[in-house]
């Protein structure tokens, strides 16, 4: 393994063209610049600071250019302890497009306020059939890593794309000021991740994506659903299959509006999840069908579950606490056509300003049974109830 060592304080535009025969560079403490975008575009280069990431930085100089692409041919890439200032309007921190097996770790990431701070783009096809063609042939990049990072994003939008990806892994990382949006992935792992902050979303899964593994995330204060499942948009109307994603472990605080919102989906597992204060409510089901809801905990929310025109899921065995002075309205509502589901076995204790279970007439062939209602009084209304006297 050839090694070189990368002189603190210089210029690192033509690195990788000035030292062809080298495979893995070294940044000690201190600074690195560049003024174009430093591609890599050969395979198994390592980037590697020889300190922590808060004393290793390379900054994008001019502001005109992204900051680190790694395109195709750069398989294997991989790079730790380094810290990447690209603040500039429009301009990306690090893409990662064409590739498989790259490996970014235990790095910061300082983004912009107008477009994503990482990107990984997925394979170089056009968009509409093309796009979706290659979705449908597993003709994604695979096998990228993306884990124990730092990104900071002041934009409202997608902080982090992992687009187009197939056996990928996004986790342990910290995303503070935007949303992660996962878009059309396969066999891919979203887990411990820390997200706070969104002015959107936390995260965002477009459709279609299969058999995606989202578990173990925590979302603080976002300003949209926590997290939200629908269909792309961008190309062409594809055809629908179930999905078999599971959202398990997860947990979700203080969330402005859904904690978790599903809409067209099909196979969705949501499973031992925790919702604390989502003030609107705590899971929508949108057009979904054959979604198993089993085993959640959810505490302040206004309605917590919600179906409108889903059908043929299972909400089951959830913990509710409906806790003064967030009055809870419905354990459950059924409205717009949905049918064949069963609610059994949920244990809600608390207070309802309305009949917990709402259902329209025209949901048909719903099942409820098992189910527990334990009625908590704050203090005025527990005198007006019992009718003590003091």
């Amino acid at each position: 393994m050839s090694i070189y060592y990368v002189p603190p304080n210089s210029n690192i535009d033509t690195l990788l063209t000035d030292y062809p025969t080298y495979n893995t560079f070294y940044f000690d403490v201190g600074s690195y610049y560049i003024t174009k975008v430093l591609k890599i575009t050969r395979p198994r280069v390592n980037f590697i600071g020889l300190q922590k990431a808060s004393l290793v930085h390379i900054f994008q100089s001019d502001p005109n250019y992204d900051g680190i692409a790694v395109k195709t041919g750069g398989d294997y890439f991989t790079m730790t302890n380094i810290s990447v200032h690209v603040p500039h309007d429009n301009k990306i921190a690090l893409t990662v497009a064409g590739c498989r097996n790259t490996t970014i770790q235990n790095n910061y990431w300082y983004g912009n306020a107008t477009t994503f701070s990482i990107y990984y783009a997925g394979p170089n096809v056009a968009a509409g059939d093309p796009t979706i063609n290659a979705y449908n042939t597993n003709a994604l990049d695979a096998y990228n890593v993306f884990k124990y990072n730092v990104v900071y994003s002041k934009w409202s939008g997608d902080a982090v794309s992992y687009s187009l990806q197939i056996n990928g892994k996004f986790s342990q990382n910290i995303i503070r000021g935007g949303k992660l949006a996962v878009y059309m992935c396969k066999r891919t792992t979203i887990s411990n991740n820390y997200i706070y902050n969104s002015s959107s979303s936390g995260m965002y899964v477009s459709l279609p994506s299969h058999n995606v593994v989202i578990s173990k995330n925590v979302i603080y204060e976002c300003k949209d659903s926590a997290i939200k499942i629908c269909n792309q948009t961008e190309h062409p109307i594809f055809t629908p299959s179930p999905y078999n994603i599971s959202l398990v472990s997860n947990t979700l605080f203080d969330i402005d509006t859904i904690g978790i919102e599903l809409n067209d989906c099909d196979t969705v597992t949501i499973k031992s999840n925790k919702l604390s204060s989502a003030d609107v409510i705590g899971i929508y089901l949108l057009r979904s069908a054959n979604i198993n809801l089993d085993g959640n905990k959810m505490g302040y929310f206004h309605i917590a579950f919600d179906l409108e025109l889903s059908t043929n899921s299972i909400i089951q065995n959830n913990i509710l606490y409906s806790i003064y002075p967030n009055d809870t309205s419905f354990l459950i509502k059924l409205r717009t056509g949905s049918n064949n589901n069963s609610v059994i076995n949920n244990v809600c204790s608390g207070k309802f300003s309305e009949n917990p279970i709402y259902v329209t007439n025209d949901c048909v062939n719903n099942t409820f049974s098992g189910n527990i209602f334990n009625t908590y009084y704050d203090y005025d209304d527990e005198i007006k109830q019992f009718k003590i006297v003091l």
